[in-house]
């Protein structure tokens, strides 16, 4: 019983660090913040990315049906620093009609913007999360033989 306990326990440890050590098949995205003023306070968060070729980064996808594959910007509340001035939207980004999910699909092959309009009270650093669906090939889904990364990327941002 004890042999079989550690024999399993070493298992997942030497899975877990193979995950780890070994990440060659996820995907890498780099990303890159700027903030476009306007004018005084009405300012734009611009984040832009660019993944390894051949790779596909789903856009903002409103659909109620569709908000699983959609990216999402979090930036960390708060009142005194800034406040949001619109939705965030995606520039540049490629819309097809999926026949297997029945609905249109936005995405972008290797770069793309997203941009966040807001309004700057005062200095600070904000925190921001950025979470997204990649792929390896357009439409991806179950049998379709690609791979589907949730991915969730973090950094800080300093308004001023």
């Amino acid at each position: 019983m004890k042999h079989s306990l550690f024999k399993s326990f070493t298992t997942i440890l030497f899975i877990s660090f193979c995950h780890c050590a070994f990440p060659q098949n996820r995907p890498k995205v780099e990303w890159r913040v700027k903030k476009i003023e306007n004018n005084k306070n009405d300012a734009s968060l611009l984040f832009s990315f660019a993944t390894e070729k051949g790779w596909t980064l789903y856009a903002i996808n409103h659909d109620t049906l569709n908000m699983k594959i959609s990216a999402k910007i979090k930036i960390s509340p708060n009142d005194e620093c800034y406040s949001l001035n619109g939705s965030l939207t995606a520039s540049n980004a490629i819309t097809k009609y999926d026949d297997d999910l029945d609905l249109n699909l936005s995405y972008f092959n290797e770069t793309g913007v997203f941009s966040q309009p807001i309004l700057v009270h005062k200095t600070c650093v904000v925190d921001v999360e950025i979470i997204y669906l990649i792929s390896k090939q357009i439409n991806t889904v179950a049998g379709d033989g690609g791979i589907l990364y949730k991915m969730k990327d973090s950094m800080q941002v300093q308004l001023e």
